[in-house]
């Protein structure tokens, strides 16, 4: 039998998880694959290649239509977010080149042009969570759901009870996103460092930022490196994924939440405003979760989805139950050595990137047997 020739193809290097991910993990799943013959990053030849996997970030997909225009071409995360800055808020040549957005709507935008462009010469799309396969899909794109889970190949190893003193919680990702989520976590780990010995793991890009430190409990700031980072945040007792986006300043938090009946069709005083990236995934909850680290994660969809029905405790909406998630999953071990168990057993039914290339593998033969 014939094997089906793919390409994967990216610019940009394996340090960005969403290249690694597809471009080297999905791939490596490839390779087990009878029916494909795989190649990567060969940019010069796609009239060679019957299937090309190319992230969208590198506006590949023009160059291989053009010289293929047969070939079956998969896009990986055309997302549309864009930065804006609101009039007047910095003062610098670069943010009022952002600030110049604000006055137009996506779609006179050049950027989602461009990417809407890139998406309709390409055949579907692979989409990271299903509220944007969802969203894809409603502007008549074809488009597949992957979870984005991190080639591992390390051994996870239950938590034993160590009756200690002891804590250690864990962080990893965009140090911006650590700093959002700063008012959510700081105040339970201040109130815990009066009884136990408080560590934070931060594990980031550190040339990006200047690190913060308390002076209520350790941050210890570690360079992030793949695989590294498994080996970073083997010892945390509690991993944290916050996602969500607090207010700039608290006078907003008081207009929009407490006054919220002149803004929405509401008259209700606790009503939830959850704000939240719309690209956001469940990527940093996959890390401790192939750990077999409990975690608490903000709600956004596909955590929900994935893990809901072992962590439906520990998903919390705002700063009060945050606090209070935290608190109560640090002062019962035995809570914590039963969630260790359970995401490693959802580990081997669904936690798997070999289970997320069958995906991709069934879709793209389905595809070339009825034509494209």
């Amino acid at each position: 039998m014939k094997k089906i020739r793919i390409v994967f193809n990216a610019n940009g290097g394996d340090k960005i998880g969403s290249v690694r991910i597809p471009m080297e993990g999905i791939k490596s799943k490839f390779e087990l694959f009878e029916e494909f013959e795989v190649v990567r990053n060969d940019f010069d030849n796609y009239k060679n290649f019957d299937v090309a996997i190319l992230h969208a970030d590198d506006e590949e997909v023009l160059v291989a239509r053009s010289q293929n225009p047969n070939i079956l071409i998969g896009l990986v995360k055309p997302h549309h977010e864009r930065v804006v800055h609101a009039p007047l808020q910095r003062f610098n040549l670069k943010s009022f080149l952002y600030q110049t957005r604000f006055f137009i709507g996506d779609k006179n935008s050049k950027f989602i042009k461009k990417r809407n462009n890139q998406i309709k010469c390409s055949d579907f799309v692979i989409a990271d969570s299903m509220h944007l396969q969802n969203l894809y899909e409603s502007d008549g794109c074809e488009a597949i759901y992957l979870k984005l889970i991190e080639d591992f190949k390390g051994k996870t190893t239950p938590l034993k009870l160590k009756k200690s003193k002891m804590l250690i919680f864990g962080y990893h990702g965009n140090y911006r996103h650590f700093l959002e989520s700063k008012n959510y976590i700081f105040p339970a780990l201040c109130e815990l460092s009066k009884t136990y010995n408080v560590t934070l793991k931060v594990v980031s890009n550190l040339s990006d930022f200047k690190p913060e430190n308390s002076d209520k409990f350790k941050i210890e700031y570690i360079d992030y490196t793949f695989p590294g980072v498994f080996e970073s945040l083997n010892d945390v007792d509690i991993g944290l994924v916050p996602n969500q986006i607090d207010y700039k300043y608290k006078f907003y938090e008081i207009l929009f939440s407490r006054m919220g009946c002149l803004f929405w069709k509401t008259d209700k005083y606790h009503d939830l405003v959850f704000r939240f990236k719309e690209s956001s995934n469940a990527g940093r909850a996959f890390v401790f979760s192939q750990l077999g680290i409990p975690f608490i994660a903000c709600p956004v969809p596909e955590v929900v989805s994935v893990f809901g029905d072992v962590l439906e405790e520990f998903l919390p909406f705002n700063k009060v139950t945050w606090k209070h998630c935290i608190l109560k999953l640090a002062a019962n071990e035995d809570k914590r050595i039963e969630l260790s168990n359970k995401l490693i057993e959802k580990n081997k039914t669904s936690i798997d990137l070999l289970i997320e290339a069958n995906k991709l593998r069934r879709f793209i033969l389905n595809k070339i047997e009825s034509n494209y």
